[in-house]
């Protein structure tokens, strides 16, 4: 069997999409042969992923109106190297990579393609039509079943909602213990409980709520520091925050930290104030390391918590400062992580997942 992986870009933004990828292929047989290709970008470190870096600039990837006479070179330059290794199976990386990929099916009926939703993401008609097409060769997977549910509504088409998981043996395995891990952060051996955010530094992520409550906190006299642990396109914005609003030796905006998930320990409580979340791996890899959260008020969230929580409101800074001074002067950290790992029961998440990709994997 031999399976192509194609990822739309490289880099940190885009990390959590490699990992569930990564999950997948390593449920092929061991006889499987798998080539990786990445269509935007290079890795943050050499030797990251073994691939073929295509390293093309966005007009090509996505082009507009003007230059899409331009993609028959670029389906092309895919067809030759798509000739040149044969596959069997198309793992495909949204709906981007979809958009560019699958129409190199029309000249190969026996190659069969999976298609992997990330988050929510905007279909136009000819996205639709062409999944219709190629209806008889493709799977649409979704990385939660809500996200599975609003993407069938839409496409008119089986979309197959996988939560995705990790192995908790390995990843508890890989996991530094609480001491080690802030020395590796870098972090001051305080006595204040440590919260953290390890995010993309972007709008859908709500990052702003948490630094006005770490504000209101600070005005209250609370004992804590807070991490943010990631990059993107609002750094320098909370950076501006952080120094207007004096939080200087509260707030840790550290940038993206390579294997963080691995560090998870170094914090007391991690928070998640996204505004939407395609799944949220962040959270099970803190009830993983033994570490709670607290979470947005959105959907996903409630799919995998259920009545558990905690859920704060995605706009009330007071409510999540509210909450963190709550959990803070009673020490409930270890009873709120133990009732989320209980409810998230990683462990039959996981055989769940191997065995519905398993079955999406088997060539019909």
């Amino acid at each position: 069997m031999r399976v192509l992986n194609v990822m739309w870009s490289f880099g940190s933004a885009y990390a959590s999409i490699h990992k569930v990828h990564s999950q997948v292929l390593a449920l092929l047989p061991e006889d499987a042969v798998v080539e990786n290709w990445v269509l935007q970008g290079v890795p943050d470190e050499p030797g990251e992923q073994s691939c073929y870096a295509w390293q093309w600039p966005k007009w090509r990837v996505k082009p507009s109106k003007l230059k899409r006479l331009l993609q028959f070179s670029s389906h092309a330059q895919l067809r030759k190297k798509l000739d040149a290794f044969n596959p069997d199976l198309l793992l495909l990386d949204g709906i981007g990579t979809a958009r560019l990929i699958l129409p190199l099916l029309k000249a190969r009926p026996t190659l069969q393609a999976r298609v992997v939703f990330h988050g929510m993401t905007r279909l136009r008609d000819a996205d639709i039509r062409l999944f219709h097409r190629f209806k008889e060769q493709l799977e649409l997977v979704a990385v939660s079943k809500g996200l599975a549910n609003q993407l069938e509504s839409m496409i008119a088409l089986t979309v197959f909602g996988v939560t995705t998981a990790f192995d908790p043996a390995i990843k508890q395995q890989r996991l530094f213990e609480r001491d080690e891990a802030r020395v590796k952060l870098g972090l001051p051996q305080l006595d204040s409980p440590v919260l953290a955010v390890i995010s993309r530094l972007v709008p859908a992520k709500n990052i702003e709520i948490v630094i006005k409550a770490a504000e209101l906190l600070k005005q209250r006299n609370v004992s804590f520091q807070l991490v943010i642990a990631g990059d993107g396109i609002l750094f320098k914005d909370f950076e501006e925050s952080i120094d207007k609003l004096g939080l200087r030796d509260y707030v840790f905006l550290m940038g993206h930290v390579n294997g963080v998930d691995a560090l998870a320990r170094a914090f007391d409580m991690i928070l998640i104030p996204s505004l939407k979340e395609g799944q949220g791996l962040v959270l099970q890899e803190a009830a993983l390391a033994g570490v709670p959260v607290l979470v947005s008020d959105i959907p996903v969230f409630r799919e995998q918590l259920g009545e558990i929580g905690p859920y704060l409101p995605v706009k009330d800074a007071y409510a999540w400062a509210d909450r963190i001074e709550a959990i803070v002067h009673t020490d409930n950290f270890q009873r709120i992580a133990a009732e989320q790992s209980n409810q998230l029961a990683l462990t039959s998440v996981w055989q769940a997942f191997c065995e519905e990709w398993g079955r999406l994997l088997v060539i019909n």
